[in-house]
Order: C-alpha cells, then structure tokens, then sequence
C-alpha cells in the first residue's frame, strides 16, 4: 500500500513541476529557466551527497573521483543538458498535459534498453505495466486525431 502513495506523491510532484515549468516559460525565456533549473538540481545533487557521506565534503574532490569518472559525469551532464533543452522546446510548443504523458514514454525506452544491454529481467508485471503505458500513449493520440479532425 505504502508504494501507491509513493506514487500519487510522485505524480503530484512531477505534474507540478510541469506545470511550474510551463508558466516559467510564459515570463522568461528559455536560457534563464534552463539555467535556474540546472542550478537547482546541481543543489539538491550537492546536498543529498554531502546528506548521503554523512557531511564529508573531502570525499568529494575530483582527486577521488577519478578523471574517468569524472569524464563520464560530464559526457552525461552535457547528454542531460540537450535533453532539458529539447525537453522545454517541447513544452512551449504542447500542451501540458500531453507533455506530460508523452514524458512517460521514456519509461518505455529505458526498460527496453535495460533489457537489452544490461540483461535486466522483465517479469510479467513490468510487461503489463509497459502494455498499460503504450495503451495510454495509443489512447491520446487518437483522442487527440479525432479532436483536431472535428
């Protein structure tokens, strides 16, 4: 039971989030709310380290990390930054609640990926789950056809 309030507090958050975004981009353009979106993860990131190594700002210094490791944070960093970048592109041209849906999508690709290159198992409930999403996916766009044709 304790996972589905997980969930509606998660999708709570989420579509507010969205929605945040969305009206930020009414006022701002999209560079600022970019940045002011990098900033605020690069903190919350920061402080559930620091929370995580029990306060311990040393173990953090790019000398114990590793320059591979380090490499590989900012090749994803720079793949995350175009992704908010066609991710806010994409919301100032959709509506917010087929943005947020399609957003859902992802979940999509990243089991399929999971399955293939790092050998995850996918039981019989991730499948249905993944069925559930592409159902609803399917649903809106022909909501959505059948609106714009009328």
């Amino acid at each position: 039971m304790n996972w589905i309030l997980i969930m509606l507090l998660h999708s709570f958050f989420k579509g507010g989030r969205q929605i945040a975004k969305k009206k930020s981009m009414e006022k701002s353009t999209m560079a600022e709310v970019l940045f002011f979106y990098t900033l605020y993860s690069i903190v919350l990131i920061i402080l559930m380290t620091v929370l995580k190594i029990g306060g311990n700002i040393a173990d953090m210094s790019p000398a114990k990390i590793g320059l591979l490791t380090m490499l590989m944070i900012a090749t994803k960093s720079f793949i995350i930054f175009i992704a908010w970048i066609c991710e806010l592109r994409s919301l100032q041209k959709l509506p917010v609640g087929i943005h947020g849906i399609l957003d859902l999508a992802r979940v999509i690709f990243c089991t399929i990926l999971g399955v293939v290159f790092l050998q995850e198992h996918m039981g019989i409930t991730q499948l249905l789950g993944m069925i559930i999403v592409c159902a609803g996916i399917l649903m809106l766009q022909r909501f959505s056809d059948s609106k714009n044709s009328i």
